[in-house]
Order: C-alpha cells, then sequence, then structure tokens
C-alpha cells in the first residue's frame, strides 16, 4: 500500500470514530428515555425507572464509544468510553432535573381553589370522596 491510501484509510477511520462517538452520547440518551418508559410498564417505582434509564444509557453510550475509541484511540479506548458513558449520564440527569422531574409550580405557590357552601359530598364505598354542586334547571 502507499503512503496516500493509508492516510485515506486512516482519514476514514478517524472520521467513522467521531460519526460513532457523536452517536454513542445521542443514543443513550434515547435509550435512557426508551429504557424509561419500556420499564414503565412493568415498573411503578420513579427510583427505579430513573436507575433503569441511567444503566440504560451508561451501557449504550458506554459500548458505542469504547467501539469508536477503537478507530480514535487505540491505546485509551477504555478510558475514552467510560468518560464519554459518565459524561452522558450526567448530561442526562441534569436534563431530566431540570425538565421532567421539577415541578411546574412549587406547591407552596399553589392556590386552593375557594370551595362554595353550597357543595355537598357523596361518600362511595370504595372510600372516595365526590364533591357535587346542585343548580336549578332553568329553560
Amino acid at each position: 500500500m502507499n503512503q496516500t491510501s493509508i492516510g485515506f484509510k486512516k482519514a476514514v477511520h478517524s472520521i467513522f470514530g467521531w460519526i460513532l462517538l457523536f452517536l454513542a452520547v445521542f443514543l443513550g440518551m434515547v435509550g435512557a428515555v426508551l429504557g424509561f418508559l419500556l420499564c414503565a410498564v412493568f415498573l411503578s417505582n420513579i427510583t427505579l425507572l430513573s436507575l433503569m434509564a441511567v444503566l440504560v444509557c451508561f451501557l449504550i453510550s458506554f459500548s458505542l464509544s469504547g467501539f469508536a475509541g477503537g478507530k480514535l484511540l487505540r491505546a485509551h479506548r477504555s478510558r475514552l468510553a467510560l468518560g464519554v458513558g459518565l459524561a452522558t449520564v450526567i448530561g442526562i440527569i441534569l436534563i431530566s432535573s431540570f425538565t421532567i422531574f421539577k415541578p411546574l409550580v412549587p406547591s407552596s405557590e399553589i392556590i386552593q381553589p375557594r370551595v362554595p357552601e353550597t357543595v355537598d359530598y357523596w361518600d362511595l364505598e370504595t372510600g372516595s370522596r365526590i364533591a357535587y354542586l346542585k343548580f336549578p334547571f332553568t329553560a
């Protein structure tokens, strides 16, 4: 092989490695969302759902960036994979903590509606309580 073809091959490997690195982060985040939603079918505990999402995110981004590291940095492949995996997990935690897990309105600012004095309640056998109002019918 001549020098030109070797240089071209290295350039292609490098470009492919950078594309895989980008995909590792992107697909890790997508995997976290899908993992969260798919586990929600079987689990109802928000802590377990969050842990599963973080685990899926780390595994996807770690494995893809490890493969990309083989194309970019053979000697430091595992360090690159660990760094990208942890950075992706930290990113998904920060994004979700400021968007999904942040209440839209703080509980101290929730205004309780004033209940009219004419409200009656109906206690059901299940333990539920329903409030109702009677309005006169006018045609």
